[in-house]
């Protein structure tokens, strides 16, 4: 089956004719007391939906709805997929978020109503996919305990130097062994261990300047 291949990124349906898909939800989307169409500002054929209910949290949701060909060969090609996106998501005026699969799917169940029309209209069996968030693995022990010193220990208001010393030192332990750890997932850490968002932010984006660096990669350069 075509979802074993590949994990769920955004919900996802089968249809036999992507094309024929697409323009019955075109027609639901004109229909919709709730959604009304955007312009598709992609190269290729999709539907693109605003939302304008009020029973969401944020702002500017929308839905893009586009025939998923990034799987060239599988025999069931014809996958809708259903890229949910926001500016804001929840209730905070900023922040640093990474929106986890179960916004995601709470977020398109608000337009799940008008796929499950579009599929009935062309009679197609409407069985949406829906994304799972990954189970992370704790960070090794002296890496945890490394980061849990530092962001015990930082002025969060102002990093002293002697923070900065610290930070980086935990760069080059990252960097040192090997570690698997993104940007985004040391972000999260130091989100779980409340750290404020604007100093996640900035600290992220000198953690990955910092594993490029040390790495010799170029992606950090012009």
């Amino acid at each position: 089956m075509h979802h074993e291949k590949h994990p769920v990124v955004y919900p996802e349906l089968d249809v036999p004719d992507g094309a024929a898909f697409l323009d019955q939800l075109e027609v639901e989307v004109g229909r919709s007391d709730e959604w009304q169409p955007a312009p598709n500002a992609a190269p290729f054929r999709a539907v693109v939906a605003a939302f304008n209910g009020t029973t969401f949290e944020g702002s500017g949701l929308h839905v893009c709805a586009c025939v998923d060909d990034a799987f060239v060969g599988d025999p069931t090609p014809n996958t809708i997929m259903f890229a949910v996106m926001a500016d804001r998501w929840g209730g905070e005026t900023e922040q640093f978020e990474f929106v986890s699969a179960p916004q995601l799917n709470a977020a398109f169940a608000r337009f799940r109503p008008l796929a499950r029309a579009a599929a009935r209209a062309v009679a197609v069996s409407c069985r949406i996919r829906y994304p799972k968030d990954a189970r992370a693995k704790p960070l090794p022990p002296v890496t945890a305990s490394r980061l849990n010193a530092f962001c015990r220990l930082a002025n969060r208001s102002c990093l002293h130097p002697n923070d900065s010393r610290r930070f980086y030192r935990f760069v080059r332990h990252c960097h040192a062994h090997g570690l698997r750890l993104s940007g985004s997932r040391l972000a999260a850490e130091m989100v779980n261990r409340l750290m404020p968002e604007k100093l996640v932010r900035f600290l992220a984006d000198r953690y990955e300047f910092g594993r490029s660096l040390l790495a010799g990669s170029d992606e950090w350069m012009d």
